[in-house]
């Protein structure tokens, strides 16, 4: 997340709010928490008991896929300054709720892991690639995955 967040120019602020879908066991809530933005950590699994203790930091325990920008109110929030994914899933079904939030207008920035489970999802990269003023790329700690942030800016360094 710190590359992305470097890459991009720009970081969470304090006050603004974050979703971190799949979260555990924490290192991305982390970052947010340290930038001063509140989280709303979802995971399946428990943060670090650490980061459960700030106040900045809402866990709920369940499927991250089923947060979405009609129920977003429900946890208290009408809209995201920044979702954040590190979620293991296949990337088509990550893109088809990343789409989601992205036609909705209620998220202002993006960073998504797509992660290559066996063979590279190159459909699902390129739905990811072509929405409007976004970027894939091959960040450093990347593995079999790929970084997808949005919006990039213009500026975006290759």
């Amino acid at each position: 997340l710190w590359e992305a967040l470097v890459r991009l120019g720009r970081q969470p602020q304090a006050g603004q709010r974050c979703l971190d879908a799949g979260a555990c066991p924490g290192g991305w809530t982390w970052v947010m928490d340290r930038c001063g933005a509140e989280t709303l950590a979802l995971d399946r699994s428990p943060l670090d008991p650490r980061l459960m203790a700030s106040p900045r930091i809402r866990f709920r325990s369940g499927n991250a896929f089923a947060v979405t920008p009609e129920n977003l109110g429900d946890y208290g929030w009408e809209r995201l300054d920044w979702l954040c994914s590190d979620l293991i899933c296949y990337p088509s079904k990550l893109y088809e709720w990343v789409k989601r939030w992205f036609d909705s207008g209620k998220v202002d920035n993006f960073v998504i892991t797509l992660k290559m489970q066996g063979t590279a999802d190159w459909e699902a990269t390129r739905s990811f690639a072509a929405l409007p003023g976004g970027r894939v790329y091959h960040a450093c700690y990347n593995k079999h995955e790929l970084t997808w942030v949005w919006p990039a800016g213009r500026d975006f360094p290759a």
